[in-house]
């Protein structure tokens, strides 16, 4: 079966695919900066968040029929969103679960929460980026072709590989739900 890990966001939605018949992941990220690595989706900001959403919705549609995904799995509402950032992400998540749907794809949503307990054994606001990060650079297959770069900044996981990184737990929590 091809199951996807999805961690959605309106500026650099990560996702993880994996084929569990061939035991191989394949990584994908959006980015504002211009990286040029396999994968990593490049794009102009625009004030446009429409275009933006479009944009990244219509690349995550490729991703998922070019792998036929038959199962996702989807990091839930983060609450602690607020103001402008919340009213984004919820219009964006809508839109990404719509596609989901669209796609006939088979998803369930997994909580913050939950996932980030999985990844590291507690979850809540003390559980931050750079642990899973970490957790994940030593359970990452040697083929993750981003485990140096992802260090790139200050000793701090930088976008979209944390997204990669969220995604990957999400993944790996739904996985352990079955």
């Amino acid at each position: 079966m091809i199951l996807c890990g999805i961690d959605p966001s309106y500026s650099s939605t990560g996702i993880v695919i994996y084929d569990d018949k061939k035991d191989k992941y394949k990584y994908y990220g959006f980015s504002k900066k211009k990286k040029k690595m396999k994968n990593i989706i490049n794009y102009d900001y625009t004030e446009d968040r429409f275009e933006q959403y479009k944009f990244i919705l219509d690349n995550v549609e490729k991703i998922l029929k070019d792998n036929k995904v038959e199962k996702a799995y989807i990091e839930g509402y983060s609450f602690g969103s607020t103001g402008d950032a919340l009213i984004k992400l919820f219009g964006y998540c809508e839109q990404l679960r719509m596609l989901l749907i669209k796609l006939d794809i088979e998803y369930t949503e997994i909580p913050p929460t939950t996932i980030k307990k999985f990844a590291t054994g507690y979850g809540g606001k003390s559980s931050d980026k750079n642990i899973m990060g970490r957790f994940f650079y030593d359970e990452a297959p040697d083929d993750f072709e981003f485990k140096e770069e992802m260090w790139s900044s200050k000793k701090n996981i930088v976008a979209p590989y944390h997204d990669i990184i969220d995604a990957y737990w999400v993944l790996k929590t739904g996985i352990s739900k079955k």
